[in-house]
Order: structure tokens, then C-alpha cells, then sequence
């Protein structure tokens, strides 16, 4: 085994499970519902039919979602960690439907309410979670200049910039600590992602988010593989470059897999 196969396995195997669960949930609810799922989300795809209408189920056939999910071995706790995600981040990003999430949440008692302050900073009230304190990260770094402009050079493809982000920030904020992990999100889907710790606050410029560390781990299901500085990055970094055998593996990245796969492993058996 080497890293990037392990890599490749991993995502793999986690994009197979998400799948299967998404094909196990919709073929469970379209059994359930008085609606195909198939015409209302225009699409055949069980995922693409979930992305789509996971909102609209919880709106219109609550019942059943729960019921379906529990069937697929995932708890409404945790279904209810994903759309809280998925509210703050259309509120970070700025995304056209937050007032009609917000809607929704309440009407089916996912939040109390959002207030937001100035500055970019919020409030959520959750039923279950309590208050979650969350920011705009552009709004409070509007001052550097140099990180925004790095930033907002991403475009669109920020979403998978992760590792190359927190490294940027690291390189140049020297308190700062690059937490590379394993987090959960949608139907139990694993991927591997980077972001910066700063004392007890976690910043996610893939999410445009700053938000308190407790809350951050606990609504993403945070496993952590690597935490370093960038000095400790510096003393790390060769360790395990000869197990990336196709040397592409972004240093943090690669870092965090021998951290994962050499617990109880032999590594010179990978070479």
C-alpha cells in the first residue's frame, strides 16, 4: 500500500457508501410517499434525487425522512448536523435560498433563529445545539489584503483548496495550526480536509467561516490526523514523501495519511 493508493481507496470506498446510502434512502422513501422522487427532482440519479430534495422532505414528509434515514443506520441528530451546515454555509457564501432555509428550519424546529450583527458575525439558536457563534472569514481578515486577494483568486474551485489554503495561512501567520482531518458531511459521506486552528477558533476560508472549535467538531464530526505549525510542518515534511509514490499528494495532505495509515503498519513494506 502507498499513499496516494490508500488515498484513492479511501475516497473511494466513502463515495461508494454515500452512494449506496443515497440508493437505499430513495428507493425506501419512494415506497413511502404519495410523490415519485424521480419526476419531482428530474433526475434518476438516488444521490443527485437526495441533493436536491433532502430540504423538501424534511418540509413535506418529515416522518418518512427520519424514518428512511434511520433505516439506512443514520440518526436525525446527525442528519440535522448536515442542513445546520448547509445553513451557515448559504449564509458564509452568501447563497440565494438562506431566507427560505431559514424558513424551513424553523417551521420544523431545526433552529429558534439567526441574528445577525455587524461585521459579518451571527448567532444561530438551534433547538438541539444550543447558540453556534459564526463569522464571515473575508469580513473579518478584510484588513489583509494579501490573504483576500489569494483568497479570492480561487474563484470558484475554492471548495477544493483546502490544503493549499491552510498552508498559505500557516506559512504566513505563524500561531496559527493546520488541522488536516477527516470529517463527515450528507448522507455519513467521509473526505479528507484541511483548516486552520487559532487558539479555540476554527478558519475555514473554504467555507468563508470562523466559528468556535467545540462547535466546528462537533457539527462536522471532526477526526483529526495531523495538527501542526508551520515550523513543525518544516520538521515533518520528509518523513513521508518517499510513501507518495506518485508525488503529487499536497504536503499536508500527505502528512496526515502516514499519520492515518501507519498506526499497527509496517511502513517500509509500502515501498
Amino acid at each position: 500500500m502507498r499513499l496516494s493508493e490508500y488515498c484513492d481507496e479511501n475516497e473511494r470506498k466513502w463515495n461508494n457508501e454515500e452512494i449506496n446510502n443515497a440508493n437505499k434512502l430513495v428507493e425506501y422513501l419512494n415506497t413511502k410517499i404519495d410523490r415519485n422522487l424521480y419526476e419531482v427532482a428530474k433526475t434518476n440519479d438516488n444521490l443527485e434525487v437526495y441533493k436536491y430534495l433532502c430540504i423538501w422532505l424534511l418540509n413535506f414528509y418529515k416522518e418518512e425522512l427520519i424514518n428512511g434515514l434511520k433505516n439506512i443506520g443514520i440518526t436525525y441528530e446527525n442528519f440535522e448536523k448536515t442542513i445546520i451546515t448547509s445553513l451557515i454555509l448559504s449564509v458564509t457564501r452568501e447563497s440565494s435560498n438562506v431566507d427560505f432555509l431559514i424558513n424551513v428550519f424553523k417551521s420544523n424546529n431545526v433552529i429558534k433563529d439567526i441574528i445577525k450583527y455587524d461585521e459579518g458575525k451571527y448567532k444561530l439558536l438551534t433547538n438541539y445545539y444550543g447558540e453556534i457563534f459564526f463569522s464571515k472569514a473575508d469580513k473579518c481578515f478584510e484588513g489583509e489584503i494579501e490573504t483576500i486577494n489569494y483568497i479570492r483568486n480561487y474563484g470558484d474551485k475554492i471548495i477544493d483548496g483546502c490544503h493549499e489554503i491552510t498552508f498559505y495561512l500557516i506559512k504566513k501567520y505563524k500561531n496559527y495550526k493546520a488541522i488536516t482531518s477527516i470529517c463527515t458531511m450528507s448522507l455519513n459521506k467521509k473526505y479528507y480536509h484541511s483548516f486552520i486552528l487559532n487558539d479555540d477558533e476554527v478558519i475555514d476560508f473554504t467555507s468563508n467561516l470562523i466559528m468556535k472549535k467545540d462547535d466546528y467538531y462537533k457539527l462536522n464530526n471532526v477526526i483529526e490526523l495531523s495538527v501542526l505549525d508551520y515550523s513543525e510542518y518544516l520538521n515533518k515534511k520528509d518523513e513521508s514523501i518517499d510513501y507518495d509514490e506518485s508525488k503529487t499528494l499536497f504536503g499536508l495532505l500527505r502528512i496526515a495519511l502516514y499519520n492515518q495509515y501507519k498506526k499497527g503498519v509496517n511502513l517500509n513494506e509500502w515501498k
